[in-house]
């Protein structure tokens, strides 16, 4: 039996051995550590108290012990923050609210796993699969993420501001109403080959991701409409045909990015930077580019309306005005 320990408690084998009432999750087993003592320390996952003092504790913390016991020999580990499960097989486990805050979860593997609500907080998550996992509502903050296996996982409501997700695949993820303020989705584009993240399919519903880093990211086709998505850096994304209608824009960063065919329809993208982007075709019906920079963009095409406000702070259409288009 392998005992990965957390925080320095001494824990004896008996311990993880004598244990009563299992709550079976798939192949992952959450157990009670019963030595007759009714302390919380001892409780099952997730009421543990992280304490190695016996002592009651008024919060639910979060820890407690899984334990594998459909591989031989048997695996237990206890979950606690700054937990190292470095490469480990967790796939289906319930850790629903668990606190692995600061965690190392490099390469494990998360398929099918429960971690809604779980405090994931600065937790090392690199190479992770996480392939149809729960984390709705789990909080990622400063999480580092970076060539994730996230397909068609659960984030809706998630915090993700100032996670790393360079590389990660996101394709069929649930990211309604999650918070990616600050988020790195690329490496800046700095060679030929950037590292960025995928998110074809993803659904991205009243999402946040004001000042977050999505440079060369290919975003074509996915609908982002009133997403937000205010000083972001989106030079070189590919928006091709999609959906940006009220999205917030304010000050973002869209040199040479694709927007060809892309619904701008009531978007804010005053004070946005838009030198050399290519809008071909793109509807700007009611957008307001009031302060942006169109240097040397592409504009042939476009469809606007009366409500259009230009760079100029005037409406399309009004006598006198030149939009540039």
């Amino acid at each position: 039996m392998r005992i990965l320990f957390a925080i320095g408690i001494a824990v004896s084998t008996l311990l993880l051995t004598s244990c009563t009432n299992p709550d079976t999750s798939g192949g992952v087993t959450m157990q009670k550590a019963d030595v007759g003592d009714g302390h919380p320390s001892n409780a099952p996952f997730p009421d543990g108290s992280c304490s190695d003092q016996h002592s009651f504790a008024e919060t639910n913390t979060g820890c407690g012990w899984v334990t594998k016991q459909d591989v031989s020999p048997e695996l237990s580990y206890f979950i606690a923050p700054g937990v190292n499960l470095a490469g480990e097989n967790l796939a289906t486990a319930s850790l629903d609210s668990a606190n692995l805050k600061n965690a190392n979860l490099s390469v494990a593997n998360l398929v099918l796993a429960k971690l809604s609500s779980a405090n994931l907080s600065g937790a090392t998550l690199t190479d992770a699969r996480l392939t149809s996992a729960n984390l709705s509502d789990a909080t990622l903050t400063g999480a580092n993420l970076t060539s994730a296996t996230l397909t068609s996982a659960n984030l809706s409501g998630a915090d993700l501001s100032g996670a790393t997700l360079s590389g990660a695949n996101l394709n069929y993820a649930n990211l309604t109403s999650a918070n990616l303020t600050g988020a790195i989705l690329s490496d800046n584009c700095t060679n030929d080959n950037p590292i960025v993240a995928t998110l074809a399919y993803a659904n991205l519903t009243g999402a946040t991701l004001t000042s977050a880093n999505l440079s060369c990211t290919n975003l074509s086709g996915l609908n982002l409409s009133n997403v937000n998505l205010s000083g972001a850096n989106l030079n070189y994304a590919n928006l091709t045909v999609a959906i940006l209608s009220g999205a917030n824009l304010t000050s973002a960063n869209l040199t040479r990015a694709g927007l060809n065919q892309a619904n701008l329809s009531n978007v804010n993208l005053s004070g946005a930077d838009l030198t050399y982007a290519n809008l071909t075709y793109a509807n700007l019906s009611g957008a307001d580019l009031s302060g942006a920079t169109l240097s040397n963009a592409y504009l042939s095409y476009l469809q606007a309306s009366s409500s259009t406000i230009c760079p100029n702070g005037k409406n399309w259409g009004t006598s006198g005005n030149d939009c540039g288009f």
